[in-house]
């Protein structure tokens, strides 16, 4: 690419003007796609394998709408009574989807008055989808029975359903026992499973009452998504409202964006210290949401994160030579994980940036100069004693990238403050134990922290040799490397999957992924992206 400015973005960069880059359109998806189309084939195991595709230069990947954007606009677009298609959303993934269906049942329930009839809402495995709608069918007095999968049934969830109880609603849940039933729910599609799998129980929430306003007292370190939950539903009520926190808020990024998003909307939330330290919001009763048209939604920093460090790779292991770049993100975003940007930094990994038809895009590269006061010092960065602390706490979604630049780069990674971890879509410590040392990868697991002893693959350009031939049980699933390939369990968990296929990359290892269509929660479109720089290490089973 030319005249492109070479830089560090640290957080200096906030200091450019306040503006956000959404996705406009598909179009620029859509140019010259017979030079992306993206190839697969069926080997003889009939797996599907994605191979290279081919690119022109000056080639860019757009990264898909922020999921967190994504469930708050619609959520409080139909509240206010608008139509989400004004809701602009470059692509969709499972969990944005869940929750478009369920705000329209509760949409068209409010409207015609018909809080009687009990709805039936599916929330699966996503977690947002049903701590946001909870409090507001509370509020709306509305009764339904929601349908989760058993992955999401043994998340956290006691303490928000022990305060909306408090505060008059009914929350009951049990196993749904009769499977046949649900075919006949509309809009309901039970996850299909392969051959020789074993269906995951399926559980009910009966929800009933009215949510009254009140004092709704919550941990701060558990999830976020109760506190946004409250803040999008409790202004409906006559009457103020106020949360109140006994700890430390972790993933406060993501109550900040619901606040913002709330404020777009029309809606104020009032954010102060209370006595003992901690977080209260005071919620005025008697707001109503406005409707908002053409609402375009800005790039996901979680998934971008990933999609940065593939290409970083993808660089580095000569799989593309020109210059790729990511569209779509927002340098002066609320999302939280825009902070990769500063933990690339540890790493020594720098960005390039231009602008182009009001976009910024976005390009990584190894960095082996250092700026002191205008001069530039040449740094040899490969150091071996190097100690990288991060504190993963405001951060959870991109500890898998953090942990996979941890094994790739010279040096000790201690990642910590991340125990909530543990209550993902699965144990994701444990997850990334495994993968790691599925590669060979030294790291030592506490019960909230990771350190990690990397391999220096990038600085010299080397491929793993000699992974362990042996079978070994690490956590949930034996794993088996034979001379072609090296099999992982994906853990029904998106970013796992993607922390996987990125890692293959960098040790030049085939890889087979067991359950590789939970991608399809946050980025669906993850493999058909990562065949355009020509990564093709991956085998999806």
């Amino acid at each position: 690419m030319k005249n492109i400015k070479k830089v560090v973005l640290n957080a200096k960069l906030v200091k450019l003007r306040r503006k956000y880059f959404f996705n406009k359109n598909k179009v620029d998806r859509l140019e010259n796609l017979d030079k992306r189309q993206s190839l697969s084939k069926l080997d003889e195991e009939n797996n599907i394998e994605v191979i290279s595709s081919k690119f022109g230069e000056d080639d860019s990947i757009e990264v898909i709408s922020s999921k967190s954007y994504v469930h708050r606009a619609y959520i409080l677009q139909a509240l206010a009574g608008g139509s989400l298609d004004a809701i602009k959303v470059n692509e969709f993934s499972n969990d944005m989807i869940l929750t478009k269906q369920a705000i329209e049942k509760i949409k068209c329930a409010k409207e015609s008055f018909d809080v009687a009839t009990p709805l039936i809402l599916d929330c699966k495995d996503s977690g947002s989808t049903l701590r946001f709608i909870l409090p507001i069918l509370g509020v709306l007095g509305i009764e339904a029975t929601i349908l989760i999968e058993e992955s999401l049934s043994k998340r956290p969830m006691k303490i928000f359903e022990e305060e909306l109880k408090r505060n008059g609603m009914s929350i009951y849940k049990e196993l749904f026992s009769k499977r046949e039933e649900l075919k006949k729910i509309e809009n309901y599609k039970e996850k299909e499973h392969k051959k020789g799998e074993v269906s995951t129980n399926i559980y009910k929430l009966n929800v009933k009452g009215k949510l009254e306003a009140g004092t709704f007292i919550l941990k701060g370190n558990v999830s976020s998504q109760y506190i946004s939950g409250l803040l999008m539903a409790l202004p409906m009520l006559k009457e103020d409202s106020k949360i109140i926190l006994t700890s430390k808020l972790e993933s406060k990024g993501y109550v900040d964006l619901t606040i913002e998003m709330l404020s777009k909307f029309g809606i104020e939330i009032i954010e102060q210290i209370g006595n003992k330290g901690f977080f209260e919001y005071t919620i005025l009763g008697n707001q109503k949401s406005q409707k908002v048209n053409n609402f375009f939604i800005e790039g996901d920093w979680s998934n971008g994160s990933f999609m940065l460090v593939a290409i970083l790779l993808a660089k580095q292991k000569n799989k593309v030579l020109n210059d790729f770049f990511i569209s779509g993100l927002n340098l002066t975003s609320l999302q939280k994980d825009r902070e990769i940007i500063e933990v690339l930094e540890k790493f020594k990994i720098c960005i390039d940036y231009k602008y182009e038809n009001d976009k910024v895009l976005l390009s990584p590269f190894l960095n082996k100069e250092e700026i002191v006061k205008d001069k530039i010092r040449i740094k040899n960065i490969r150091n071996s004693n190097i100690i990288r602390k991060i504190d993963g706490s405001q951060i959870p979604d991109i500890i898998p990238v953090i942990a996979l630049l941890g094994a790739v780069f010279d040096g000790v990674t201690h990642i910590y403050n991340i125990n909530r971890l543990r209550y993902k879509e699965s144990d994701r410590i444990k997850a990334i134990e495994y993968v790691l040392k599925s590669f060979d990868i030294e790291v030592e697991v506490f019960e909230d922290a990771l350190i990690i002893k990397g391999k220096d693959i990038l600085e010299l350009n080397q491929d793993l040799i000699g992974l362990s031939a042996k079978t070994q049980e690490i956590g949930y699933k034996k794993i088996a490397e034979n001379e072609d390939r090296l099999i992982l369990s994906g853990f029904n968990d998106h970013r796992i999957i993607m922390m996987e296929a990125i890692l293959s990359v960098a040790f030049n290892k085939k890889i087979v992924i067991k359950g590789w269509e939970a991608i399809n929660k946050s980025y669906p479109n993850f493999f058909n992206q990562l065949s355009r720089l020509n990564i093709d290490t991956f085998i999806l089973e």
